[in-house]
């Protein structure tokens, strides 16, 4: 791989799952609802983010959710940081 694409492969990736999260947002929240007012559009979007970010499991992340992700790391720490 040359320099060049060296530099802008996490450009490359970030957009990618750009991509990917927008595609995963307009087929599980948007394309579910007809939003009858904006506060209606806020609050289902805003519990969308919230499952997404807590319940949902991620490709990425091995088909574990962000909440077990966080839970599993917290016991690492606490496991490392433990005096013998």
């Amino acid at each position: 791989m040359d320099e060049f694409a060296a530099m802008h492969l996490p450009a490359v990736t970030f957009e990618s799952a750009c991509l990917a999260l927008a595609s995963i947002f307009r087929t599980t929240c948007l394309d579910r609802w007809l939003f009858s007012s904006l506060t209606e559009a806020q609050v289902v979007i805003n519990q969308w983010l919230e499952e997404y970010n807590t319940v949902r499991p991620h490709g990425s992340l091995g088909g574990i959710n962000p909440e077990e992700i966080l839970q599993q790391w917290a016991g690492t720490i606490r496991f490392n940081n433990r005096k013998p």
